[in-house]
């Protein structure tokens, strides 16, 4: 069994369909195909059940599917170790965010460290608390920008804090005070944003028994962002959403306050790559030289 074909097998089963994975891979779709034939032909085990609306892992797929995967990431592991020895760093890196973080930090960080390792290709996987979560759990990415996790298991170095905000429409009664009151959230329509996905102002609110009158939710930060500029109601979201935002929207610390601590965590059960360990390492240098020195000036 060869890299390869365990990574062919495994984009197929993330992607949902041979066809993206081919897309996604730089392959054609026959290419893929035969791959996963081969890896299956190998392993004498039928892996994958295809069909019209992509595919499906069989039952021994399933059981198979985490040791393939960890297969898969040794095997990169080592290739990078030995670019590192030579002096030339290489390999491919999963990036997982909540939005965020995606949009505020990850631009500034990937271009600076692209510039120092230009062999290394980065995806970004954006998602919520809980998506992220699971792909860590089940090492899809190599790392992850995210709030504390629940779960003790997963390692996580924090980077820095960053308070839960009110985004109010500017002629709410508020707009005009230093903090908004938490127990004042129900007297406005409240706009949820990723309803369901334990966000962190979710997280909030449910450990402060605090329950919104939810007139409209969305998926996206930004649209919910440009609703309380229209004035249709109130949400509470992380400052670092807005860093970059400048509409007629009033944003106040909560009273009593919540910080949230962000940090980057990395999969449980599997050794960070070299690529992964200079990435963190690059990222934790580029945040206090670049960002946190500026705030604190």
């Amino acid at each position: 069994m060869d890299t390869l074909k365990a990574e062919a097998f495994l984009r197929s089963v993330e992607l949902g369909s041979i066809m993206a994975a081919a897309e996604d891979l730089g392959y054609t779709p026959s290419g893929v195909n035969r791959m996963i034939n081969s890896l299956e032909e190998e392993l004498d085990t039928k892996l994958l059940q295809r069909g019209r609306n992509g595919v499906g892992l069989t039952p021994a797929g399933e059981e198979l599917l985490p040791m393939i995967r960890e297969f898969f990431l040794d095997g990169n592991a080592v290739l990078e170790k030995c670019s590192d020895m030579n002096g030339l760093i290489s390999g491919r890196l999963v990036v997982g965010s909540y939005y965020c973080v995606a949009a505020e930090w990850l631009p500034g960080i990937i271009s600076g460290f692209l510039e120092r390792y230009p062999g290394i290709d980065i995806d970004i996987a954006e998602n919520s608390t809980v998506e992220l979560t699971r792909a860590l759990m089940t090492s899809r990415i190599n790392c992850c920008f995210m709030s504390a996790p629940d779960n003790s298991v997963i390692p996580f170095t924090p980077l820095t804090t960053d308070p839960i905000v009110a985004w109010l429409p500017m002629d709410n009664p508020y707009a005009k005070e230093s903090t908004f009151p938490m127990d004042r959230i129900s007297q406005f329509p409240y706009i949820e944003v990723l309803k369901g996905t334990e966000t962190d102002a979710e997280r909030v609110m449910k450990s402060r028994n605090i329950c919104p009158k939810v007139k409209y939710t969305t998926r996206d930060q930004f649209t919910a962002y440009c609703m309380v500029n229209a004035g249709l109601g109130i949400v509470l979201n992380n400052s670092l959403v807005t860093k970059s935002w400048h509409l007629n929207v009033v944003t106040l610390p909560i009273e009593p306050a919540a910080d949230i601590t962000i940090g980057i965590a990395v999969p449980p059960y599997t050794k960070p790559s070299p690529a992964t360990k200079k990435f963190i390492q690059f990222t934790q240098n580029y945040l206090k030289n670049n960002i946190f020195n500026s705030q604190n000036s």
